[in-house]
């Protein structure tokens, strides 16, 4: 059994859809992190986004929090909340800041998709909310040349193709024009 990051590629080459990664760093997942992000990046927040506590995180808004704050490496709380399959909170924050707090990467290179995809089980309603707003960040590669996909767990590969194999259809339609 091919990984799912070969699986993926040989589902986009036979539609007849791109299959060039880009690396992170190099492109507009290229983030640094602002000394507010980082300020407001607290044990609070950090709990609260562990907990899905959305009336903290409403508060904490309120009050002038970033819901895309994170550490000095641009781990951000959007990445713990992909990590840990938290849609809800997830959905929150991106209705806070905006979709372009999901084009984002850490110091190493990983998106929240990345996250996403290395978990001990698949969170699937999570990467489908990321790719409802980010389709191309499965071919974003960190530091180590690794997609997303190449996070997944070999005993989860199956499952993975599953996955794939039934949002083709939504992702990438047959007979599009490139």
């Amino acid at each position: 059994m091919v990984n799912p990051h070969e699986f993926l590629i040989a589902t986009l080459a036979a539609r007849g859809y791109p299959t060039r990664t880009v690396v992170a760093l190099e492109s507009r997942y290229a983030t640094k992190p602002t000394a507010k992000q980082v300020e407001d990046y607290s044990i609070d927040l950090v709990n609260a986004v562990r907990a899905g506590d959305l009336d903290t995180l409403r508060e904490m808004h309120a009050a002038g929090c970033s819901m895309n704050a994170c550490n000095k490496f641009a781990e951000s709380v959007v990445h713990m909340a992909a990590r840990i399959g938290a849609r809800e909170v997830m959905e929150f924050m991106i209705e806070c800041t905006g979709v372009e707090s999901l084009a984002i990467s850490d110091d190493y290179g990983r998106t929240p998709l990345h996250d996403a995809c290395w978990t001990s089980e698949p969170f699937f309603d999570m990467v489908t909310f990321i790719l409802d707003h980010e389709v191309e960040m499965l071919l974003v590669k960190d530091k180590r040349g690794f997609t997303p996909l190449l996070y997944v767990k070999k005993e989860l590969w199956g499952a993975w193709h599953t996955f794939i194999d039934a949002i083709k259809d939504k992702y990438w339609p047959m007979g599009h024009s490139s």
